[in-house]
């Protein structure tokens, strides 16, 4: 199978061990989930995937007014870079917003041969959220598929959560993210024309237009590093 593959493409009923979530971030408390069904994977000799979902859910909801913490192709990166075998991504649409939280589970278990499961403690999926980790539990366990729950994540009282990193990126707290997050804030876009002001002053400067879709750091002045084709400028 390819690394990332639609959900609704998917034939033939693969064995996998599987994580879901938004995963929007793949910030320090992710990364234990998914390390967490890496390790289970290994231990009875199947595959590790991850099962999200595009466009996150919030947009439907939300509209243009929500932000990503990455775009979805930098959070593909950040899951496959923790050794995971590969992606589905489900069409969060309209349809699959409606489905009833059982309705959702049995067509994941007819798609796919899950051989473990691994969620968040605050996971919800069906229509209004009316699903949680504990349903998902209970409704496996007839088909004796384990489905473990990963427990909030903390250190020094900071609490691993995508709405935490984006509280970080809207006050400018750089440090807070890099805690939360385990690497820096990043964006990608091309260099446009600018003001061209600081070539006057000594200091030229590369303007990036970044993506619609994903939060922007509030207005200030940072240290960053800049990568261009690969390489560290």
């Amino acid at each position: 199978m390819p690394t990332i593959i639609k959900l609704e493409n998917v034939h033939n009923r693969p064995k996998v061990c599987l994580a879901i979530g938004n995963f929007d971030g793949v910030h320090l408390g992710h990364q234990v989930l998914l390390q967490r069904i890496r390790d289970r994977a290994s231990s009875i000799k199947h595959q590790a995937w991850v099962l999200t979902f595009e466009p996150h859910p919030q947009i439907l909801f939300k509209g243009s007014s929500y932000k990503l913490l990455q775009t979805y192709e930098q959070k593909y990166e950040s899951i496959l870079a923790r050794n995971l075998d590969g992606i589905f991504v489900a069409n969060f649409n309209s349809k699959f917003r409606e489905q009833s939280p059982h309705d959702f589970l049995t067509y994941l278990n007819k798609v796919l041969d899950l051989q473990a499961i691994q969620v968040g403690y605050d996971f919800r999926f069906g229509k209004a959220g009316a699903g949680n980790a504990q349903l998902m539990k209970d409704f496996f366990q007839k088909y004796n598929i384990s489905v473990e729950i990963t427990h909030r994540q903390q250190n020094e009282g900071i609490t691993y959560s995508s709405k935490n990193l984006r509280q970080a990126i809207n006050t400018g707290d750089t440090k807070y993210y890099f805690k939360t997050a385990g690497r820096f804030f990043s964006i990608r876009g091309q260099v446009i024309a600018g003001s061209q002001r600081g070539r006057t002053i000594g200091f030229p400067t590369a303007n990036i237009n970044p993506p619609e879709n994903q939060v922007r750091l509030v207005p200030g002045v940072y240290a960053i590093r800049c990568i261009y084709k690969g390489k560290t400028l």
